[in-house]
């Protein structure tokens, strides 16, 4: 994995996969939530970098962008949170209350389990990778040029090392 791949999605953003940009990625996310869609039929992935404004139309987008009507045959996970919060809380059952309309059951595994410094989906193989210390080489490359540097750590090296 390397910068070149990546698209990322800041906070109340997000990012769709393609053959130029097969990862997609979000940072920060503290008492945010990362959902992520993969459709493994076409390989196509999207991460939402979702926070207490984050509205429903927003992630329907995204959920119609990866897989339009083959709602049954896509993978959805929710990352990230901060239990002790309460709006960090109430967004995260608001979440898991939203798949459960569309009838999904997405993987809830990495909720509330600490803050994730980076969080990416590979659409070539629906491999999560969740981060807790990090360091991005670039972050321009992959989050624009106002990424704010001061928050970066080192994160696609740790990557790269891990996926050699």
């Amino acid at each position: 994995m390397n910068e070149h791949e990546i698209r990322g999605a800041l906070q109340r953003e997000y990012a769709i996969s393609d053959a130029e940009k097969p990862i997609v990625a979000t940072t920060e996310v503290a008492t945010c939530f990362a959902v992520t869609v993969y459709n493994e039929r076409t390989k196509t992935a999207a991460i939402a970098h979702v926070d207490s404004a984050t509205s429903t139309p927003e992630l329907c987008d995204v959920i119609e962008r990866v897989g339009g009507r083959e709602i049954p045959n896509l993978q959805f996970s929710i990352a990230g949170g901060e239990y002790k919060f309460p709006a960090s809380r109430e967004k995260g059952e608001s979440l898991i209350d939203f798949f459960h309309a569309l009838g999904v059951q997405p993987d809830t595994s990495n909720m509330y389990n600490g803050n994730h410094d980076f969080i990416s989906i590979d659409s070539r193989n629906g491999e999560l990778s969740l981060i807790k210390k990090y360091q991005v080489t670039n972050p321009e490359a992959v989050f624009g040029e106002d990424y704010d540097r001061k928050k970066t750590i080192n994160a696609l090296k740790h990557c790269q090392s891990n996926n050699a």
